[in-house]
């Protein structure tokens, strides 16, 4: 693989043309999560239709 380049799916997601920035969408859906609710960053990311990867949501 040549150098600098990238080996898995893009972290931050194409968020040109959307309301809001990727991270706010996810601050957003966690507000949401009730009181001793526990969600993974991989529940979250297919939430979010995967546009970010679950270590991007956890970052």
């Amino acid at each position: 693989m040549a150098k600098g380049r990238s080996r898995g799916k893009r972290v931050h997601g194409d968020v040109r043309g959307k309301a809001k920035p990727a991270f706010e969408q996810v601050y957003d859906l966690v507000r949401t999560i009730p009181s001793g609710r526990v969600m993974t960053y991989g529940q979250i990311s297919v939430m979010l239709e995967a546009t970010l990867s679950p270590a991007a949501v956890g970052w």
